[in-house]
């Protein structure tokens, strides 16, 4: 098994814990969530309010997802790339 397999695993294994973690105290981490953003926005001065916002949002979005059966799918990873095409032919001389 390679590295980038052992990683995926590690990774399913952690995504499994939370969402065992996250059973039933979804209110509790969105709360959380909301003291940290604000704790940060705080100790910022404002400054950084949209940035902070957009981030808290993500992270709402991540509980709700890891949260619970009726929470919308993760998004699908994206399509690997196109392979390039064929240089063009050389013109006839």
């Amino acid at each position: 098994m390679g590295f980038l397999d052992e990683a995926k695993d590690k990774l399913h294994e952690a995504k499994e814990k939370i969402e065992d973690l996250l059973d039933g105290h979804e209110d509790q981490a969105d709360a959380a969530v909301d003291k940290a953003a604000d704790t940060v926005d705080d100790k910022t001065g404002g400054e950084h309010t949209e940035q902070i916002d957009a981030v808290a949002d993500k992270a709402h979005d991540a509980v709700d997802a890891l949260g619970g059966d009726d929470a919308p799918a993760a998004p699908a990873a994206p399509a690997a790339p196109a392979a390039p095409a064929a240089p063009p032919a050389a013109p006839p001389a």
